[in-house]
C-alpha cells in the first residue's frame, strides 16, 4: 500500500528529477515508511533518461528492504513501481518456485514482477487483490499501466506539455510545471448531477483515472504518448437458475470464510470498521477467527436537538453491543456538530475530486483508526454486489422494458440537480464548455455495457461503474490520508466471480435486500443484526447546516473568489439556502457539493502553485 509518480517523454526530453522527487513528496501520507526514484533511458542507443518512476511506500508485508521500490528483475529489463495488496500472491509465489524462479523476498511486488516475467501482460488477469501498477518493459521497448477490477486503487494520467504523467494521486500531477489546472466542464457536470464523475473523467481538465480492470500500454517507439488499451476483466451478470438459494448462501459463506484468511494477512496490526449493520460486522465477526485481539472502530455523531429520522443515524450503541458479543477491542469516534467546520478543508485536499456523498466523517474515522492499526478492513461493496439499497430499486422492479427502466433510472440518479433545474444552478461559463457533455448521453454509455433486460441487474450494474466506483476512491483516499490501508473483503475476485452468477431474485425480491447475503450470515451474526434496518455512513448534516453551521456555510459560498470563478449562479447558491434553512427543502447533499467545488477552487484552481512547487510536502496539518 503506498503511492508512486511517474514521467515518461516519448520523444526523448530528459525527465526532471527534481519535478518527479516533488510529485512523490507531495504524496508523503500515502507512504512514510521509504522511499525511492530511478530513471531509465527507453532507448538502448540512448543515454537520455526520459523515463521515470518515483514511490512512497506503506510496509504492509515484508517489512525489509528487500520491498524497496522502484523493483527491477535480475536481468534490469523489468522496473515496477505498484500500489496494493495481491492475496493471492504466495499461491502465484509457489507457482513461480516450482517452474524455477527465484525470490528474494515475500513481498507481492516481487511476485507481480515475476509474474509478468512468466506471463506478460496476461499476468495482471491473474491478481486477486487492489492494485495499481505502472511497469516499464525495456526489451519489449513498453510502459504499462494497469489498475484491478473494480478500481480499488487509484492511478491518474495526464499529457503535460510532451510528457505523460502518471501518479496516486491527482496533486502529484499538479506538480508539474506544464500542468494546466481548471476545472473539466464535463467532469463538473456529472458530479452535478450523479454526485460522482463516470468513467475516466475528473473535476481536472486534461487529468484522467485510468479505468478499472485496464492495461494501458506505451509504445516508446511512437512519437506521442497514445496508448493501446486492453481490458482484462468485465463485469457480467450471468444467473444460474438451475441452483438453490441454499446452495449459493452455502458457497458463500465457504468464500467469505476463505476470504477473510486471506486478506487478514498482514505483517502490522489489523483492525476492522464496525457499525451496527451486517456488513462490517460479518467482517468483524470472520477476522476475529484468525486475529483475537482485533481492534474496531465506529464513528458516531452527536444527535442533541434532532427530533427527526437523522437521529437514527447515529449508531454507537448498537455498535458497542456488537463489538462486545465479538470480543473487539472497541474504540469509538464521536463527531459534534460542527465537525464539518473542522473537516471539511482537509477532506477535499485529499479527496481532490469529490465523489459521491458527504465524506468528512471518513477522515475523522482515519485519524482514530491510525492511532491503534495500519490496516483496516472496510465493508464497502455489500451492497451494490447484493442489491442493499430497497428505496432505489422498488419504484424501478415492475419496469420490464429496457428504455423505460433506463429512463427511470437516470432521472432517480440525477441526485443533485437533473435536467430540468441543471442549468438554472450551473454558470454560463460551464454551460458553454459542457454543450457536448450531456449527462443522459453519459449514463447511456455506461448502461450500454450491460447486456441483461433484467431490472434489478441493470440497477446493479450502473451501482457498480459509478456509485462503488467512487465509494472505493473515498475509502483509499481519506484512509490514506494518515497512512492507513483499508482492505475492502466483499470485492474478492472470489466473491466477484460468484456474485455474477446469483439470480436477481435471490438478492432483492421487491421486499427483502441481500437475501442470500443474509443466509449466508446465520449463525455467523444474530438474527437481530441480519435484520437490522439498514443505515448509511453519513451524519446528520441536514439539521446541522441548519443550525450552527449556518453562517459559516454562508460565507464559504458567498466568497468573492467562488463567485468569481463563474462554476455556479450566485441567485442559485442564495434560493439553495434559503430553501434549506426554512426546511422548504433538503439539499444537505448539494450543499456539500456546493462547499466541495468552492474548495477545489480554493486548493487546486486558484494561484496556489508555490504548494506544488516547495520542496518540503503539504502535509495534512498545512491544510486543516
Amino acid at each position: 500500500m503506498c503511492g508512486f509518480a511517474g514521467i515518461f517523454d516519448p520523444q526523448g526530453a530528459p525527465v526532471n528529477t527534481a519535478v518527479l522527487a516533488r510529485m512523490a513528496e507531495i504524496m508523503h501520507h500515502r507512504g512514510p515508511d521509504d522511499s525511492g526514484l530511478e530513471v531509465r533511458p527507453t532507448h538502448h542507443e540512448s543515454t537520455i533518461a526520459n523515463l521515470g518512476f518515483a514511490f512512497r511506500r506503506l510496509s504492509i508485508i515484508d517489512l525489509s528492504k528487500a520491498g524497496h521500490q522502484p523493483m527491477q528483475n535480475e536481468s534490469g529489463s523489468l522496473l515496477m513501481v505498484y500500489n496494493g495488496e495481491i492475496y493471492n500472491a504466495p499461491e502465484l509465489q509457489h507457482e513461480l518456485k516450482d517452474k524455477g524462479y527465484r525470490f528474494h523476498s515475500t513481498s507481492d511486488t516481487e511476485v507481480i514482477l515475476k509474474l509478468y516475467e512468466d506471463r506478460g501482460i496476461d499476468a495482471f488477469a491473474q491478481l486477486n487483490g487492489m492494485f495499481a501498477i505502472a511497469l516499464w518493459d525495456k526489451n519489449r521497448n513498453q510502459l504499462h499501466l494497469v489498475r484491478d477490477r473494480l478500481g480499488i486503487k487509484p492511478l491518474y494520467y495526464s499529457q503535460a506539455g510532451s510528457q505523460l504523467t502518471f501518479a496516486s494521486e491527482v496533486k502529484a500531477l499538479l506538480c508539474h510545471p506544464d500542468q494546466r489546472r481548471r476545472f473539466d466542464a464535463q467532469g463538473l457536470t456529472d458530479y452535478m448531477s450523479f454526485q460522482f464523475c463516470l468513467g475516466e473523467t475528473t473535476l481536472f481538465d486534461g487529468i484522467k483515472l485510468l479505468p478499472p480492470a485496464t492495461i494501458h500500454t506505451y509504445n516508446t517507439r511512437a512519437p506521442q504518448a497514445v496508448p493501446q488499451s486492453t481490458t482484462f476483466w468485465r463485469w457480467q451478470y450471468r444467473p444460474d437458475h438451475g441452483r438453490s438459494l441454499a446452495s449459493f448462501s452455502g458457497e458463500l459463506r465457504e468464500r467469505l470464510e476463505g476470504v477473510l484468511a486471506r486478506q487478514i494477512r498482514s505483517d502490522v496490526p489489523v483492525g476492522t470498521f464496525l457499525s451496527s449493520g451486517m456488513d462490517t460486522g460479518a467482517i468483524s465477526a470472520l477476522a476475529v477467527r484468525h486475529r483475537p485481539h482485533m481492534h474496531s472502530f465506529t464513528c458516531g455523531f452527536d444527535t442533541s436537538g434532532i427530533d427527526n429520522d437523522e437521529k437514527l443515524f447515529d449508531e454507537r450503541k448498537e455498535a458497542q453491543e456488537l463489538a462486545q458479543l465479538l470480543g473487539t477491542e472497541h474504540h469509538t469516534l464521536t463527531l459534534q456538530q460542527d465537525a464539518l467546520q473542522r473537516y471539511l478543508k482537509p477532506t477535499i485536499w485529499h479527496m481532490e475530486s469529490p465523489q459521491v456523498g458527504i465524506s468528512y466523517q471518513i477522515l475523522a474515522m482515519a485519524e482514530t483508526v491510525r492511532q491503534h492499526v495500519k490496516v483496516v478492513l472496510s465493508g464497502t461493496g455489500g451492497d451494490e454486489l447484493f442489491g442493499g439499497y430497497h428505496w432505489r430499486y422498488k419504484p424501478l422492479m415492475a419496469m420490464k422494458e429496457r428504455s423505460t427502466l433506463d429512463t427511470a433510472l437516470y432521472r432517480q440518479w440525477c441526485r443533485l440537480l437533473d435536467d430540468d433545474t441543471r442549468w438554472q444552478v450551473l454558470g454560463d461559463r460551464i454551460r458553454h464548455e459542457s454543450a457536448s457533455a450531456n449527462p443522459r448521453e453519459r449514463f447511456d454509455t455506461v448502461m450500454a455495457t450491460c447486456d441483461t433486460d433484467d431490472p434489478l441487474a441493470r440497477m446493479l450494474h450502473f451501482e457498480l461503474h459509478g456509485f462503488l466506483h467512487g465509494l472505493l476512491q473515498l475509502d483509499d483516499k481519506l484512509n490514506m490520508a494518515y497512512s492507513v490501508e483499508a482492505r475492502v473483503p466483499l470485492l474478492d475476485n472470489d466473491i466477484l466471480d460468484l456474485a455474477q452468477t446469483i439470480p436477481s431474485a435471490m438478492k432483492y425480491d421487491g421486499l427483502t435486500t441481500k437475501i442470500v447475503l443474509k443466509e449466508a450470515l446465520r449463525g455467523i451474526l444474530p438474527d437481530a443484526v441480519i435484520n437490522r434496518r439498514k443505515q448509511g455512513f453519513t451524519p446528520p448534516d441536514a439539521h446541522n447546516m441548519r443550525t450552527g453551521n449556518l453562517s459559516w456555510i454562508e460565507g464559504m459560498l458567498r466568497t468573492e473568489a467562488f463567485r468569481d470563478a463563474g462554476l455556479i449562479k450566485p441567485e442559485a447558491i442564495d434560493l439553495i439556502l434559503s430553501e434549506h434553512s426554512s426546511g422548504v427543502r433538503n439539499h444537505r447533499f448539494l450543499i456539500w457539493a456546493l462547499l466541495c467545488l468552492n474548495n477545489v477552487q480554493a486548493l487546486y484552481m486558484d494561484d496556489v502553485q508555490q504548494q506544488f512547487t516547495n520542496a518540503a510536502p503539504n502535509r495534512l496539518r498545512d491544510v486543516s
